[in-house]
């Protein structure tokens, strides 16, 4: 799986190379959807996080501090498989 940012250097790369409009086009649309997915993404972590620092059940808090922390591993994975 591609990392998302990645993914966006990838088509910027991509669409800065074409020549046909034919085929920047989907590159555009492409990279769009993969600005929007790490956009939703990076929103997730700061409203998991704001959801956590208010959250007064101890069992809701002890959910979301393991997404939290799953949503980390998660991106430690990428960072180590890009290393």
């Amino acid at each position: 799986m591609t990392n998302p940012s990645d993914r966006i250097r990838e088509l910027c790369s991509k669409a800065l190379a074409a020549t046909d409009p034919a085929e920047i086009d989907p590159t555009i649309a492409d990279l769009k959807a993969a600005l929007r997915e790490k956009i939703q993404h990076e929103q997730n972590w700061i409203v998991l996080c704001e959801r956590a620092a208010v959250e007064q059940d101890p069992r809701k808090l002890l959910e979301l501090v393991s997404e939290i922390n799953r949503l980390f591993g998660v991106r430690k994975e990428h960072s180590v498989e890009r290393a």
